[in-house]
This record gives structure tokens, C-alpha cells and sequence, in this order.
């Protein structure tokens, strides 16, 4: 399940320290696309906004023409969103990672980001699209 507050700090925390390297331009969907910028399939409000994410994810990528993906679990994770996005950039190298439990920012709540990983991994695993897997980190 999503938790948007500690998902969204920690992607925050991730966009900046992806902005900060030099000659990678960093494609992601913002919070008018997305609820929170964050692309998942849950609907847990009656409202429709967030049952496309992941088409709309893909239509900004290919008009971006993006060359990669990173794909990172701020929380449990959504791997149908998540692979369905992958799915559509079979031949982009995909770089996938889980953020680490920090239980003084969280409050104690867990993310749980690491098996929400493991469904991630593999979805893209069963559909055949290879991906590097670098860990369960902080971005920093």
C-alpha cells in the first residue's frame, strides 16, 4: 500500500540527487500528471486520476525519448505500474533499486520497499526485460 507523505519525501530526495548529475537529464512524471508524481494503479479515493499513471508515464517517456529508467520502490512499490511502464521500453537499460528503512524519518512505519522490489524484479524478470538491480540504499 501506498504511503504518499513517505513516499514522496523520498522521492523528492531522489529527483535531487539524480538532478545534481552532471549530463543526465532526468524525465518523471510531476504532480500535475500523476497524484504526488508517483505512479501507481491503487484507487483508493473513487476518483479515475490515478488509473492511467502508467499510460501517462510512458506517453511523457516517448515523447521525451528517454534512453533509460530508473526504477525505485519508495515504499512497497507498484509493480504493475511500474512494469507496464518497463514493458513499453523493452530495449532501455533499466537500473532498479530500494530505498532504505529509515524508522527516525518514518516514524517507525516501515516501506517495506524491498519485497515491493521483489515483485518488481520479477515482473520484469517473467517478461523477459533485463535490469540492473543495485540494492536497497538511500539516494545520497
Amino acid at each position: 500500500m501506498f504511503k504518499d507523505e513517505v513516499s514522496l519525501e523520498m522521492r523528492n530526495r531522489t529527483l535531487k540527487v539524480l538532478s545534481s548529475i552532471e549530463g543526465l537529464e532526468v524525465v518523471f512524471p510531476d504532480e500535475t500528471l500523476t497524484r504526488n508524481g508517483l505512479i501507481r494503479d491503487d484507487d483508493d479515493d473513487d476518483d479515475d486520476d490515478d488509473d492511467d499513471d502508467a499510460e501517462k508515464t510512458i506517453e511523457l517517456f516517448k515523447h521525451a525519448k528517454v534512453e533509460g529508467l530508473i526504477i525505485g520502490a519508495m515504499n512497497f512499490g507498484d509493480e504493475i505500474s511500474d512494469v507496464s511502464v518497463a514493458s513499453a521500453f523493452p530495449k532501455c537499460p533499466k537500473l532498479v533499486f530500494a530505498v532504505k528503512e529509515e524508522p527516525v524519518v518514518t516514524g517507525g512505519e516501515r516501506r517495506d520497499s524491498f519485497c515491493g522490489t521483489l515483485s518488481i524484479a520479477s515482473g520484469l524478470y517473467r517478461r523477459k526485460l533485463p535490469f540492473l538491480f543495485v540494492g536497497v540504499c538511500l539516494p545520497a
